[in-house]
């Protein structure tokens, strides 16, 4: 089947019988550059190398040599004079710039949005997220994502991000091609992946290429380094909360290299020390590293190893004696409570040149993420002294193996043709609950484990039949079994850009998405209690159609650019928690509330699926080049879900509808040695639904509440999305002094000050329990000071 597809597109085209390839390197570590322009002056003509630094150009037999001007931002542009009669192999090495007070503003040989058929992707230099400013220092790509247009936060604290109207669960993130389930340190506060390690990151939001699949509203790609091939090299960053080191260089040089970059929290040690003296204690950390091996086997074969392994522990012992207050008559001899939850993903991948037209990528893949929960208690009985134990545990979790290959074949100056296929073994545990009550000798042991099966195939064609005109078609199959049910769908994906004068250029695309993994959590903030689920035989797959237009325009002396882009998005079988229903109660951490009741519910019945719709328009001005960089983001979006089961079959606006969303960002290079950066963001509120009024009720199903009267509170809701949060504001600053040292050693003193003019975002909201109208807004993140220090050696 591939070699007669290949066939169909190469026939046609053989004018351009020689051809020019290689990798683009970084100068000094010999790392592979993706997204490398390579232009022929003559021709007008080009390519961009792939995400492995790989190029490959037609040269007309017409021309005796031909000039290449080679380009990235963020490093020196290079010509080559190539001869066109042989084929030729050229791999070429980029040098970094250095920041002067003399900079050259203007090149005008580096890659332009207007001149590719993408649309509805963003890039941030990883240079530009050291430099953006970040809560107590901590450099977080997923915020600096918050900061683009169409992309909605949630709330100072919490890393969820929302796209174009899609759920958190919507968001395909991929480290070193592994995918990545859990997005989030500390609840929220901080990104899984230290900053220092990577390389390069790029989120898609719709037009998505045939070769990405699985979630409806965002692909974010993230790439390691490689590891320096030629010298031992590293940085030691200290902050207020947390340290990371990062070590790399070569195994043999030039040959092969290692990388590793780990990072520790200590605020738990800190807070040991300044807490009042008391029984019980509270310890938190988190700790996370990256460790790569990159081997060159051969001048066509490159081998990587990558690892990523993070982890979350929180605890709460109380030690014997405290009295509970709600009952003088018992005392808890012992509590042991806690959570525990981290990613773990490993890749192993072979990248093969089989011809100056034929590269291949093969991954093996395994990713993993699970959260567990303990409670163990107990209490005595002043007067008896009876002995009471009371144990609970939770565990969930999601587990990958996967193996995929993809092809790139440069077929002429006219065809790039990208193709592959995949297969992937989930493993999903949404429940394994344990429970043990001493009194009554009640036990309970329950486990549930789904397997499942994903394939998928594609292929895509980067045509470009004129000057003018740019175009990516693609067609995707996806397949998912599962209990003894086979999901199949075909997934049409085009997107194109049309050239105009005056480097003006209108984009269009359409892409139609399925998603088979699904997250059901609860609405409640605080600590991540994610539960991975499949689709089944009762749970259908998500689906979503996506259509996006947009006007692009590059003003080449003032290095500017300027996108608006339109979107409208339908998706279908969406999901959402059943009134009543829960896996976990994000109020009161007792997380097993449904699973006692008498009558018990399967996982799956608490799901419930209806349909979404939304459609906005974005707005970026971005300049990347020159002393000031930095850009303007403006988003105004409608967001509406309907489900036959949830408010009474009305339409509502989701949690995450935000009307209108602006965010500026400025770096100034105030000289060599000290730069200047802030963030400014505002957003209209949140959507929340709150009870109408609240009764006293009894509910005798429950197994240790079947000899009680207490009334527990129970709330009447009307509507949803019945109470807006006000606008969300905020400043932050930050001043990075600068230092270079001998052997190209240097030192960062960072200061920076988060949330500079006080404002106090709510965190969440509480009610009263008698008047559940009265609101108070709790906010967790006042103006706060930070300092850190970086030492590269």
């Amino acid at each position: 089947m591939k070699p007669l597809l290949l066939l169909i597109f190469v026939i046609p085209f053989n004018c351009f019988a020689q051809t020019l390839s290689g990798f683009v390197k970084e100068k000094g570590s010999n790392e592979q550059l993706a997204g490398a322009s390579v232009f022929c002056v003559e021709t007008k003509t080009g390519a961009n190398s792939n995400k492995y630094g790989f190029y490959s150009v037609a040269l007309p037999r017409a021309k005796d040599s031909l000039t290449f001007v080679f380009s990235v931002v963020g490093y020196e542009a290079q010509t080559k004079r190539v001869s066109s009669k042989n084929k030729t192999i050229l791999d070429i090495l980029l040098e970094p710039k250095t920041t002067t007070l003399n900079e050259v503003l203007i090149k005008t040989n580096e890659p332009k949005i207007s001149q590719t058929a993408r649309m509805s992707f963003q890039t941030v230099s990883i240079k530009q997220v050291q430099e953006i400013p970040a809560l107590l220092g901590e450099k977080d790509i997923m915020k600096v994502l918050q900061l683009l247009p169409g992309i909605q936060r949630g709330n100072d604290g919490n890393g969820l991000i929302f796209v174009r109207g899609g759920a958190s669960d919507q968001n395909l993130l991929l480290l070193d091609e592994a995918p990545v389930y859990n997005l989030f340190h500390a609840g929220g506060f901080f990104s899984v992946f230290n900053g220092n390690a990577l390389k390069r990151f790029e989120i898609m939001k719709g037009a998505f290429p045939a070769r990405f699949g699985g979630r409806l509203s965002s692909v974010i790609e993230v790439q390691t380094k490689d590891g320096n091939k030629e010298k031992v090299e590293g940085s030691l960053n200290v902050g207020l909360l947390s340290s990371n080191l990062l070590v790399e260089g070569p195994i043999q040089k030039n040959k092969s290299s290692f990388l590793f970059s780990g990072r520790m929290s200590y605020w738990d040690k800190l807070y040991d020390i300044i807490r009042p003296k008391k029984d019980d204690r509270i310890l938190f950390g988190l700790y996370d590293y990256i460790a790569k091996l990159h081997f060159e086997l051969s001048p066509k074969d490159k081998l990587y190893i990558s690892n990523y392994f993070g982890r979350d522990n929180f605890t709460w012992t109380q030690g014997e004696g405290k009295r509970i207050p709600e009952n003088a008559d018992y005392y808890f001899n012992n509590l042991d409570f806690g959570l525990n939850w981290g990613n773990n993903t490993a890749t192993a991948r072979w990248n093969r040149v089989f011809s100056q037209k034929l590269f291949a990528n093969t991954s093996l893949i395994f990713s993993q993420y699970d959260f567990r929960y303990h409670n163990n208690t107990t209490t005595v009985n002043l007067k008896s002294k009876a002995e009471i134990t009371d144990s609970s545990s939770y565990q969930a979790q999601i587990r990958d193996v996967g193996l995929k290959t993809d092809f790139d074949f440069f077929v002429n100056a006219q065809h790039h043709l990208q193709f592959g296929g995949g297969y992937t073994e989930h493993r999903f545990l949404p429940e394994k609950i344990k429970l043990y009550k001493s009194y009554n000798n009640y036990r309970k042991d329950t486990s549930t484990v789904i397997m499942a099966q994903e394939y998928n195939a594609y292929i895509e064609d980067q045509f470009k039949p004129n000057e003018q005109l740019f175009i990516n078609a693609g067609l995707r199959w996806a397949g998912f079994g599962v209990q003894d049910k086979l999901y199949s769908y075909l997934e049409p994906r085009l997107s194109f850009a049309y050239l105009f004068p005056n480097s003006w250029t209108l984009k269009g695309g359409y892409a139609r998405m399925t998603q088979f993994a699904h997250l059901a959590s609860n609405s409640g903030v605080g600590f991540p209690f994610d539960v991975w689920i499949p689709s089944t035989a009762r749970i259908k797959p998500q689906q979503a159609d996506q259509i996006s237009v947009g006007l692009v325009k590059d003003i080449a002396n003032r290095n500017i650019e300027i996108s608006i882009e339109g979107f409208y998005k339908k998706m279908n079988n969406i999901l959402a928690l059943r009134e009543g229903a829960s896996f976990l109660s994000g109020n009161t951490l007792d997380i097993f509330e449904s699973s006692l009741s008498s009558k018990q519910e399967t996982w799956d019945e608490k799901m419930v699926q209806g349909v979404g719709q939304a459609h906005g328009i974005e707005a970026l001005v971005q300049k990347k080049t020159g002393k000031l960089t930095g850009w303007v983001s403006y988003t105004l979006s409608k967001v509406q879900n309907t489900f036959a089961e949830l408010n009474n079959g009305r339409a509502f606006y989701p949690r995450y509808d935000r009307r209108h969303s602006l965010s500026l960002v400025g770096i100034y290079h105030l000289n060599p040695r000290i730069t200047v950066s802030g963030t400014w963001s505002l957003a209209s509120g949140q959507r929340l639904t709150v009870p109408a009024s609240n009764f006293g009720a009894v509910n005798s199903s429950v197994w240790y509440n079947v000899n009680s009267t207490f009334a527990y509170q129970t709330y009447e809701y009307t509507a949803y999305s019945n109470f807006k949060t006000p606008a969300y504001h905020r400043l932050d600053l930050t001043v990075q002094f600068k230092k270079n040292k001998k052997n190209n050693k240097a030192r960062t003193w960072e200061v920076g000050v988060f949330n500079v003019y006080n404002r106090l975002n709510p965190f969440y909201y509480t009610f009263s329990e008698t008047k559940p109208t009265q609101f108070q807004k709790v906010s967790f993140f006042p103006v706060i000071g930070s300092v850190s220090y970086n030492f590269k050696f």
